[in-house]
């Protein structure tokens, strides 16, 4: 199979579990958080320190996601508690977050070659030698896992209050319910799952860094709205499904932009043009059927009178 496509089911699946996270916050609760900046390189830190310390790896993942959640119920404080604004408070704690890593770290980097990973001791199991598509075929299943239990979760009690809280805050509040909790709990769960990402990242290249969380936001809502303008919004099904493929995509992108030939710190201005021509293309093609639609009689009942038609 070719490399650049291995590439792309290794890399893209691992940024899925950041772009449902993302879609969590940036779709359900309507404004980008981020904090997922800080959050994906907390999960690489908290998750490589374990393994360099020969921790289970299972234990060190479980470890990370719940750090991703804490950092995600800070925000949610930050925003409910001290009612500081959704985008600053995302911008305050990925800052601190920036220290955090350095400290759980006691450096910059790490490097993780040679230890016992999730892809290791999976692969290991199986007698399958670890590569990019062992590593892709590891990954769906996780990716799979978690992505059926958040959609149970959406339909829970708790998930349908995070969903309306998201639609409509005021009608919520009007009904009883607590919006700061459901709130706090969908930025755990979405900062979670990118830390999920962050860590298994760092298992897939060997090494942590403190500056992996640069550009997460950009690429991850990127690929949520290459998602929707493909598989649309018609169910929580078919929302993660679109955001998977989404990611997909977008490593896609970002791989044929290699072979092309793009110099790698060009892609982060690749990623912004991209995110702008998903955001503009689908508002273009609406506007476009409107003006282009056919005429139909009953138009002239609906369409309120000008001073010429008079």
């Amino acid at each position: 199979m070719d490399s650049a496509l291995l590439n792309t089911l290794d890399q893209g699946l691992i940024l899925a579990f950041a772009v449902i996270g993302v879609l969590l916050t940036f779709r359900i609760l309507d404004f980008p958080d981020l904090t997922v900046e800080g959050s994906f390189p907390l999960g690489a830190a908290v998750l490589s320190t374990f393994l360099v310390a020969n921790m289970n790896p299972w234990l060190s993942l479980f470890v990370a996601v719940i750090a991703g959640a804490l950092a995600g119920a800070l925000t949610g404080f930050l925003i409910t508690a001290l009612r500081i604004n959704e985008i600053i408070s995302g911008i305050v704690v990925a800052a601190g977050m920036y220290s955090v890593n350095l400290v759980i770290m006691g450096a910059p980097n790490k490097n993780l070659i040679g230890h016992e990973t999730i892809y290791t001791s999976v692969l290991d199991l199986f007698g399958v030698a670890e590569g990019s598509l062992s590593r892709a075929a590891v990954t769906l299943g996780l990716l799979a896992i978690a992505v059926a239990v958040l959609i149970w979760f959406l339909h829970t009690d708790l998930g349908l209050t995070i969903r309306a809280a998201g639609a409509n805050q005021r009608m919520v509040r009007a009904l009883g319910m607590n919006t700061s909790i459901s709130l706090i709990v969908a930025m755990m769960i979405g900062n979670g799952f990118v830390a999920a990402s962050g860590a298994l990242l760092s298992q897939a290249q060997g090494f942590a860094d403190v500056n992996m969380g640069i550009g997460t936001l950009v690429a991850a809502a990127a690929s949520v709205v290459i998602g929707e303008t493909i598989f649309g919004k018609r169910s929580l099904l078919v929302w993660c499904s679109g955001a998977i493929a989404g990611a997909l995509i977008y490593q896609a992108l970002l791989n044929i932009a290699l072979r092309l030939g793009m110099p790698a710190y060009y892609f982060k201005g690749a990623t912004a043009v991209l995110m702008v021509l998903a955001l503009y293309i689908p508002s273009a093609i609406s506007l476009y059927r409107q003006r282009h639609r056919p005429f139909h009689e009953e138009d002239l009942e609906t369409r309120p009178l000008k001073v010429s038609d008079q």
